[in-house]
């Protein structure tokens, strides 16, 4: 290919950003996804030493591994095809975006990985406060190691009620009246016959074993009476250890908490949870490992009718990093762009399940201190 001539269908990669190494790894991947050969998707001109990536390809990588799969319209991307487009580059593209989703009138719509605690008030700003229509849609995973704590993000879409199981609250009820009914009839009265029996067996060996059968008729008479003696402390013991363990257990039932938490992640229809639950999240036990999902690393802020790709996160970090912004004024982009993200949105493909809800508030929340302050 000579020096300065576009190949149709490619675009060009900045090598500066990309190295080698990241680009082949990258191409490898993609190319085991879309069964293709890897010249298909990057080639790399040795006159001119830069990177060209298949329109397509890089289609992909930006958009369509999260489009819904219900879907067949993807997104298409061509910034040399789309009009009125700026390239912002520094540590101070963060104030553009700001700006422009600060005097917003209508909607903002923020899809990105990693979101922080400020951005995430600032989110609530514009959503509470200047009642725009706010749309967030992201996929980090859930921290709990100081600094790095981002439960609280969480929970603005994760909400808890306490509720109580009056069923099994019942069934403990029957159970305790049981017990109780079991406890009233245990009775010594085999006791106290085998008590009554043993001065009786003295006696009657006296007056009529010992005429007859003399010692042997008394020692037999004396072990008899010993017998029932002994059966009567033995009945009247395990009566008392009987009795003791149904009191134990029926305290423990007195005790029981009849409350649970509930779990729901549709309390706020404002945000979203995008990750793709894989085989190596699963744990034994059926859990979700949430150090091994994928999720979205799609960054696309829509503000009104202009939208903003690049690499920057919607966190107070990535604000301070030297990151890309590309502002796409386009109207048939942005409307391409804002359908994909209200189907990405939308989608039930990624759909958050119960159990997914329900994981992710036994994670963020402290159950014993919820049941233990009853709110």
């Amino acid at each position: 290919m000579k020096r300065g001539i576009k190949m149709k269908g490619y675009q060009e990669l900045d090598t500066n950003y990309y190295d080698k190494d990241k680009i082949n790894e990258l191409r490898e991947q993609v190319s085991n996804f879309k069964k293709v050969s890897v010249n298909e998707i990057l080639y790399y001109s040795g006159s001119e030493k830069k990177w060209f990536m298949k329109q397509d390809a890089l289609n992909y990588l930006i958009f369509d591994k999260w489009v819904p799969k219900e879907e067949k319209e993807h997104p298409s991307l061509d910034l040399n095809n789309v009009k009125d487009v700026s390239i912002h580059l520094g540590q101070n593209v963060s104030k553009i975006l700001l700006k422009s989703m600060n005097e917003a009138k209508d909607r903002v719509y923020v899809s990105c990985p990693y979101v922080g605690v400020p951005t995430i008030d600032f989110f609530d700003f514009l959503l509470r406060e200047k009642q725009l229509d706010c749309k967030l849609l992201f996929s980090q995973k859930p921290m709990k190691e100081g600094k790095h704590d981002n439960h609280s993000i969480f929970k603005k879409f994760i909400s808890y009620k306490i509720l109580n199981d009056d069923d099994l609250e019942k069934e403990n009820t029957d159970e305790i009246i049981r017990l109780e009914n079991e406890k009233e009839s245990l009775t010594n009265i085999l006791a106290y016959i085998c008590l009554l029996l043993f001065p009786l067996s003295l006696v009657g060996g006296y007056q009529y074993l010992y005429p007859k059968y003399g010692k042997l008729g008394m020692i037999f008479s004396i072990f008899l009476a010993f017998l029932f003696l002994r059966k009567s402390f033995s009945i009247k013991n395990k009566n008392k250890e009987i009795r003791e363990n149904i009191e134990n257990e029926i305290d423990k039932l007195k005790k029981r908490d009849f409350r649970y938490i509930q779990y729901n992640s549709e309390s706020s229809k404002n945000y979203r949870y995008l990750i793709e639950e894989l085989e190596k999240s699963k744990k034994e036990d059926g859990t979700i490992d949430f150090l091994n999902i994928a999720f979205s690393h799609v960054k696309l802020y829509i503000v009104d009718d202009v939208v903003f790709l690049g690499s920057l996160n919607f966190s107070s970090t990535s604000f301070c990093n030297l990151e890309s912004l590309i502002e796409i004024k386009d109207k048939n982009a942005v409307e391409a762009l804002t359908k994909y993200y209200l189907n990405l949105y939308s989608s039930e493909a990624f759909h958050t399940p119960k159990d997914v809800s329900r994981e992710l508030g036994e994670y963020i929340y402290n159950e014993e201190e919820i049941l233990k302050r009853g709110y």
